[in-house]
């Protein structure tokens, strides 16, 4: 049985819009205590204008984070052109269990997050399964939040520290609000 750690918790978020992807499916039954479930109706926020891929230059480097046997990368690279982008991509057990490919675009005025799910074989998600286009919805030194504007809403923030970057996701469906932590240290 999969626990979940850093690895699945974007994966048991979108589980919560219905996916059938048997990874996102057994995160989501196993949740642990790093899950915190509240009633909320918070709705979503309107996308900022103006902000520069170069607001989010503190996520680039190689973070880890290991738990239960499973260790997650999530690798950024520095801002080219009109894009950032990144990976992540969670071994258990000499098993790869998860992928991720993720791309923050310059689109209009906006900056906009874009990730493609993969799990075991390199073998991709149902389309229904992803969150959609995530707009930046807030940005500051060392922190940024996205956010989907479709009905079950998917916010993922970024704070960073010295040698650490915390990413948060909640979902929130149906007035219910899922939270998912996990704490990457800097390996280079």
């Amino acid at each position: 049985m999969i626990k979940p750690t850093a690895a699945v918790f974007l994966a048991a978020s979108i589980s919560l819009l219905g996916t059938s992807a048997s990874l996102a499916e057994e995160a989501q039954k196993t949740a642990d205590s790093r899950v915190s479930t509240s009633s909320s109706q918070a709705g979503t926020v309107a996308p900022i204008s103006g902000a520069k891929l170069e607001d989010l230059s503190f996520l680039s480097g190689k973070w880890r984070v290991s738990k239960d046997g499973e260790t997650t990368e999530e690798i950024w690279g520095n801002v080219q052109g009109d894009s950032l982008v990144g990976h992540c991509h969670s071994v258990q057990n000499s098993k790869s269990t998860l992928y991720e490919l993720i791309a923050v675009l310059k689109v209009g005025n906006e900056l906009v997050m874009r990730i493609k799910h993969f799990k075991s074989g390199f073998v991709p998600w149902d389309e229904k399964a992803e969150p959609g286009d995530l707009n930046l919805i807030k940005v500051s030194k060392n922190e940024a939040t996205f956010q989907n504007q479709s009905k079950d809403t998917v916010t993922i923030q970024y704070k960073r520290t010295d040698k650490q970057l915390i990413a948060d996701v909640t979902v929130l469906r149906d007035g219910q609000a899922k939270r998912f932590s996990s704490a990457y240290q800097l390996v280079k």
